[in-house]
């Protein structure tokens, strides 16, 4: 129940009013939403008569990185509150990090909306026929929706991802990013894809703080992947951050990547 205040001038009953407003914002305040780590296996959206009907959305949430799938925090975490961030989401859905699987055949017709609640002007980029140009994007305002149309275009592994700046690049906009992958006709998906993704603050400055993570978890909360000696594995590994992280130098310096390689090929 909210208290009720009426006007008065006698300080006491101004401190009752500053404590009334207080308690209002309190109560009214509803916190951020959890965003899910996304292991990118189930493509998004509703696929009909070579045509994909997709609704996207970004919102405001709670990342937590160094959060395992049992809810374990590593002991090793620098933000064991969460990050406050910016992310992509299928309408109806929770938000996630990387952002909705986009995986489409080749020359499917992409029905897409992107809706943006946020109070900030957001610049998307990669919702278009591949490949593109990673220069165009689609700006909107905030509250704004706009709908695009356009084929998949070429086989490949593509990326999307939104920012809050048209031209500099900004390291907090890290996990506004997802793959976009166009199969070849007639060919079963049968591989893993894996986004890299950089969450970044205060970049040279001794106040830094930075998150690189994998299918949106950090090590040692990242996915156990298990595979069978002898037996192939087909990864796509995407950079989606600004950071150069060749996939050769990974193998040895990931203990994520180490456990895998041991066992199995990656292509």
């Amino acid at each position: 129940m909210v208290p009720v205040c009426g006007p008065r001038t006698h300080p006491q009953y101004l401190f009752l009013a500053a404590l009334c407003l207080a308690l209002t914002a309190s109560i009214s305040a509803e916190p951020l939403p959890n965003i899910a780590a996304n292991q990118n296996r189930n493509p998004a959206g509703r696929f009909e008569a070579g045509v994909l009907t997709l609704h996207l959305e970004l919102r405001k949430g709670v990342w937590r990185p160094d959060t395992d799938d049992n809810g374990v925090t590593s002991e090793q975490t620098e933000n064991p509150d969460g990050i406050e961030t910016y992310a992509f989401a299928e309408a109806g859905h929770e938000l996630q990090i990387p952002g909705p699987l986009i995986r489409v055949p080749q020359d499917t017709e992409l029905h897409v909306t992107v809706h943006n609640p946020l109070a900030a002007t957001i610049f998307v980029h990669g919702l278009e026929q591949h490949p593109g140009n990673e220069k165009d994007f689609v700006q909107l305002a905030p509250g704004e929706t706009k709908e695009l149309r356009f084929s998949s275009g070429t086989p490949g592994s593509y990326l999307y991802w939104a920012t809050t700046s048209a031209e500099i690049p900004v390291d907090t906009d890290g996990p506004m990013a997802g793959a976009f992958i166009v199969d070849p006709p007639n060919v079963r998906a049968d591989d893993r894809v894996f986004v890299i993704q950089l969450w970044a603050k205060d970049l040279m400055h001794r106040s830094f703080r930075g998150q690189l993570a994998i299918n949106g978890r950090s090590w040692p909360a990242t996915e156990r992947l298990q595979a069978h000696l002898g037996q192939p594995e087909h990864w796509r590994i995407l950079n989606a951050s600004r950071a150069l992280i060749p996939c050769t130098s990974m193998v040895f310096i990931s203990p994520w990547m180490q456990s895998a390689t041991a066992s199995a090929g990656v292509h």
